[in-house]
Parts: structure tokens; sequence; C-alpha cells
């Protein structure tokens, strides 16, 4: 099982990164950390009804798209140290309903509708780390510490020793047809860095945390939702689920505990009743009508994975294939959405994001 993985993981390491060794493996648990928020994040946004909730629809889609971002962008520091991004590994794919890797037990994700409750999940997925909060690679209460643990590792010894000396004998300019530049990622608002040095590496992890994954806060001088050095309403998601939470919109001179901007309205009835945190081997217990639907769709959700991770050893032919299955996601969801799950609850089917190879 994942957990157990993660678990191994957290024992041998304890709560540091003392080598670059370490630093892969702890790259490969953030890969594993982005890949694990996007099917919560895609299953609440194909809940919605079509010509609902446009401003709820527009925010899951753009942090979507940035979760990907974020994927793109360990791969990329992965890459530049000798590592190989593992999407398509069992082992680092999440079983929900199931904790965050190596976070504090309470930060559980799900796969479930657009509600009020999917929401305040994505904001504690979010939560932004006080500004004296400690790096945590281990059971860390925001994203932002974990990834500060990451960052600090780059500029301590002996770490940034041993990658100077690997980076002596394995330049990561040589690894830059294995990465994603701007060329080959783009349709979010932030940047896809190739790693070639300390500096391009640090600023991919800083891309991350300036989305909202680190430390963007209310800064604690009663400038209300002002970030470090963007506006929340355009950068952090944390503040993107707080406006939906709250049903109304930040300014940018708000300087309110929280959001008192124009109201957005939210019909949170119009989602699909979906089943929440099935299993392709749930479905086939109730003998449901979906599961081919349900096969269908976890081959193409694989195919996305192989298609990234097949990109990241040079192989750019399978990025295109992997664009056209991720296309065909939503599609393939909405279909899935309008056939009774088969269970007696009066649920539909939804997307269970399984690896293909784990259907059989």
């Amino acid at each position: 099982m994942t957990i157990d993985l993660f678990r191994e993981i957290e024992a041998r390491h304890g709560h540091a990164i003392h080598s670059l060794e370490d630093l892969r493996e702890y790259l490969e648990i953030a890969l594993a950390v982005e890949q694990a928020t996007l099917p919560p994040y895609l299953t609440a946004l194909y809940s919605i009804r079509p010509g609902s909730n446009s401003v709820a629809a527009q925010t899951l889609r753009a942090v979507a798209m940035e979760e990907m971002l974020h994927m793109v962008l360990v791969g990329n520091l992965l890459v530049a140290l000798g590592g190989v991004p593992r999407l398509t590994d069992s082992r680092f794919v999440l079983h929900y309903p199931s904790r965050l890797p190596h976070a504090a037990a309470s930060l559980r994700v799900g796969l479930e509708k657009f509600s009020r409750a999917s929401v305040k999940t994505f904001m504690a997925i979010e939560r932004p780390a006080a500004i004296d909060a400690p790096p945590q690679s281990d059971g860390y209460h925001t994203l932002g510490q974990f990834y500060h643990a990451l960052m600090a590792a780059f500029t301590s010894e002996p770490v940034r020793g041993e990658i100077t000396h690997y980076w002596a004998d394995h330049p990561p300019t040589a690894t830059i047809a294995r990465q994603f530049g701007p060329a080959q990622f783009y349709g979010s608002e932030g940047i896809a860095i190739c790693v070639t040095d300390f500096t391009s590496a640090l600023r991919a992890l800083e891309e991350i945390v300036h989305q909202g994954e680190g430390f963007i806060h209310r800064e604690q001088t009663g400038d209300g939702a002002r970030s470090q050095d963007k506006e929340p309403w355009e950068a952090a998601h944390y503040y993107r689920f707080e406006q939906l939470w709250h049903g109304r919109a930040y300014q940018p001179d708000d300087i309110k505990e929280h959001p008192s901007g124009p109201f957005i309205p939210t019909d949170w009835s119009a989602v699909a009743k979906l089943r929440p945190n099935a299993r392709i081997a749930d479905y086939r217990r109730v003998n449901s009508p979906a599961v081919p639907r349900l096969l269908a769709f976890n081959h193409a959700y694989t195919r996305v994975l192989a298609g990234i991770q097949a990109a990241f050893t040079g192989d750019a032919a399978a990025l295109q294939d992997s664009v056209a299955a991720m296309l065909q996601l939503r599609v393939q969801a909405a279909a899935l959405m309008n056939i009774p799950s088969g269970f007696d609850d009066g649920t539909v089917a939804a997307p269970t994001f399984e690896l293909a190879a784990n259907l059989n």
C-alpha cells in the first residue's frame, strides 16, 4: 500500500533531509503529493452541472492546471538531480480517502462532489503556513512547510555539497531535453522552469510556493488578505477557495479578516450526487452498469500520467498522447455522472482515478 511506503521513508529519514539521496526521495514524495491533489479537485470540478457555478468551475480548473504545473516543476527538479519520476508506480498513487503523503494525520482528502465540505477540505490542503512555522519534511501541517524543507535542503550542507559534486560529473544542462519548459507546458498562470543550476532549482520551488502551497499568507500587520508579493485572488490557491467558502470576492484593498467584495453566487445543489470514494471493485460488487465507462476513464487517466512520465525520459511524442487523453477525461466524467452508480443510495457513478494496471 502507498501509505506503508511513505511510512517506511519517514522511519528511515526522520524529520530532516541529510543527503542527495534523501532529497531525491522527498522530491518523489512531493511529486506524489501534487499528483494526489489532482483527482479531488477534478472530481469536484466534474460534478458541477454544465452552465452553473461558473466561478467555482473556473477556480477548480485553474487550480488543477497549476497542480499539474507543480508536478512538472518537481519532475524537472528530480530529473536534474538524477532521479526518475514515477507517476505510474502504484506505490505512489493514493487510494481515496487518504491523508496526503507525509502530512499530519488530520490532512485527509477524498473524491467528493463540489460542496461546502469539499471546499473546506481544499482550504485545509492549501492552508498557508504562519510566518514563523518551521520547515517540516514529515508530519507537516501545511504544504508550505514541506516545500520550505526542500528549499532548505538545496541551501544546506552537506546536501548542497553532494549536489555540486554530482552536477560536476552530470551537468543538469544535459537533462533539458527531458525537462518541461514553457514550450512543453502552458495554460496556467505559472511558468515551467527548466532546472540547470541552484538558482533555477530554487526558482522552481518558489514558483510552487507563490501559487498558494507555501508562505503566501495574511501579513501580520493588519493588511488583511495581502500576500507577500502577489494579490492572493490572483495567486494563492487558499484564498481562491476561501472566496468560494464565504461567497464573496477579495478586493485589492480588502483589510478585513474575510473577503468583503462582490458576492459570488453559488448553487450548492447544482451538482451531481456522485458516489464518493468508490473503487472499481466496489462497482463490480454491485454489478454497476457504469463499470465499462469507469474502465475507459481509468485507462485514459493512466495514459495522461504515462505520457507525462515518458516525456521525462525524452519521449516528446508520448506527451501529445497524454494531452489528448487529458482532454477526454472531462467528457468521460460527464458521461459517467449520468449513469446510476448501482448502489442503493440514489447516487451516480464518478471517476475512481485508479491505474489501469490495477484493474484486472
